[in-house]
């Protein structure tokens, strides 16, 4: 019998691209979206959630796309930027 062990044992489980907390609130949004479209037609709650799942989607090693949203625009808008001239 063969065990197959990730190359970081010390990294978050995840669930396809998303980690457990995340799963977990995406999952809980889709059923009250779903609740709510079959009960009043309004799609607007299931956009939202489609949203956050493609947000916090993990790609490889460089976390999610809202974390790599948020450091661009950390990088672009608060950081202070020093530009030195010779």
């Amino acid at each position: 019998m063969e065990y197959f062990y990730p190359d970081n044992l010390n990294a978050e489980p995840l669930i396809l691209f998303w980690n457990m907390r995340d799963t977990l609130i995406i999952g809980c949004c889709l059923v009250i979206s779903l609740i709510v479209l079959f009960s009043t037609w309004l799609y607007l709650p299931l956009l939202f959630s489609a949203l956050y799942a493609f947000l916090t989607m993990r790609l490889a090693d460089t976390g999610s796309i809202y974390e790599y949203i948020k450091r661009i625009g950390r990088f672009v808008i608060t950081e202070q930027q020093l530009f030195k001239w010779k």
